[in-house]
């Protein structure tokens, strides 16, 4: 399991590295999830997915208490996605974009941060 939390967190940070760097070409990857409701959701889905995965691997890493809280939050928040409904969630993803790009790339940095750390903390064991 240590790889698979791993692997989520290098994913984590892979989107916070990448959204560092070209902040407007991630909030314009956005677009099509505000069209999409399809896409919404299928997102809500990968991030319980990755909750899953830290919640049953947790007891392999470094913080297992922090890694499975982590990973409940994870997937509350999906689980809200469908509660809030798709206007909501459209709105949410409309303010995102219209932040100016210093403020992005500030926003970006402790998802990177946090990506790493679940890397680090799956492979200290």
């Amino acid at each position: 399991m240590e790889v698979a939390i791993a692997s989520v967190g290098a994913v984590i940070c892979a989107l916070g590295v990448a959204g560092f760097a070209v902040p407007t070409r991630i909030t314009k990857g956005l677009d099509g999830f505000k069209a999409s409701p399809t896409k919404i959701y299928g997102w809500a889905a990968v991030r319980v997915l990755m909750g899953v995965v830290l919640i049953l691997g947790a007891s392999s890493t470094a913080f297992p208490t922090l890694i499975r809280l982590i990973g409940a939050v994870l997937v509350l928040k999906a689980a809200l996605v469908p509660l809030m409904g798709l206007e909501r969630a459209r709105s949410i993803l409309g303010w995102l974009q219209a932040r100016p790009v210093p403020l992005l790339r500030l926003l970006f940095l402790p998802v990177a941060a946090f990506g790493a750390f679940l890397v680090w903390a799956a492979l200290q064991q």
